[in-house]
């Protein structure tokens, strides 16, 4: 599958995951955007590959946060097993 780049994608949320720790931001920062400039370069993916990852992790974060928030105030129902 080349589209979206689950490289770019996987790049960017640990990018986010990642951004409270500043030792180790920058030089993820480094790695992943030479990872994301190579998918490129190396001819894998297209600028519209890396862009529609872009906006799918953009999209992922927030109902991410969302599902947390509702089953840590117990609005998602919990399973016994």
């Amino acid at each position: 599958i080349a589209f979206p780049s689950f490289h770019v994608m996987y790049a960017l949320l640990i990018l986010f995951v990642l951004r409270s720790t500043k030792w180790l931001l920058f030089p993820m920062l480094i790695i992943n955007g030479l990872l994301i400039f190579s998918t490129m370069a190396l001819g894998y993916h297209y600028l519209m590959d890396v862009l529609a990852s872009t906006c799918i992790a953009a999209i992922t974060l927030p109902i991410t946060r969302w599902i947390v928030i509702q089953y840590n105030q117990g609005k998602l129902i919990k399973s016994n097993a």
